[in-house]
């Protein structure tokens, strides 16, 4: 799923917000999709991005169903560097997210706590550079699971990354959009 309607999403478009929230409409967008998830027959596992706009989706739309793990993923943060797709520190992350501080030390834990907020350098995993690499070992580490019914919570990009199986095909991913996959 791509996250809803966020503030840089609106026109005219402003990339500068820093890790944008969902906007009122997206908010609004989340809420309704409640009853579509509901439809999903099995879901083992949710995984998400750790920016934002990611992490209030989940919220809104799984929060009545916390009994379903979550492992939030780095991975999973969009491939620009505007400050709209840049994350926020992960002491940030738990003052606005304060129902999600254990699942964020688990991160901080696995991953680290500032490695994943350094995109600008090209060598490091996170930045642009370095998708294609960020990619493979996302889907690597998801087909490692032992789940077999994983959602994923992203980002337009990095969403068009995980499912264009190395083909160049341009997927135009709405916000909110759910796509099946079968790996």
């Amino acid at each position: 799923m791509r996250h809803f309607e966020a503030l840089h999403n609106i026109q005219p478009y402003n990339f500068s917000i820093h890790d944008a929230e969902l906007s009122p409409l997206g908010q609004t967008q989340a809420t309704a999709a409640i009853e579509i998830i509901k439809n999903i027959p099995s879901i083992d596992l949710i995984v998400c991005s750790p920016l934002t706009r990611a992490l209030q989706t989940y919220l809104l739309v799984f929060d009545n169903q916390r009994n379903l793990p979550l492992v939030i993923h780095p991975d999973l943060q969009e491939v620009c560097t505007e400050p709209c797709d840049t994350g926020s520190s992960l002491n940030d992350l738990k003052v606005k997210f304060p129902s999600l501080c254990d699942e964020l030390n688990t991160f901080e834990q696995t991953f680290g706590d500032t490695e994943w907020l350094d995109k600008g350098n090209p060598e490091n995993i996170y930045s642009p550079n370095q998708i294609q690499e960020r990619a493979k070992r996302f889907l690597q580490w998801l087909m490692n699971r032992s789940e077999q019914h994983i959602f994923v919570i992203s980002h337009h990009f990095m969403l068009e990354k995980l499912l264009q199986n190395d083909s160049n095909q341009k997927l135009n991913l709405k916000n909110g959009e759910i796509r099946t996959i079968e790996y």
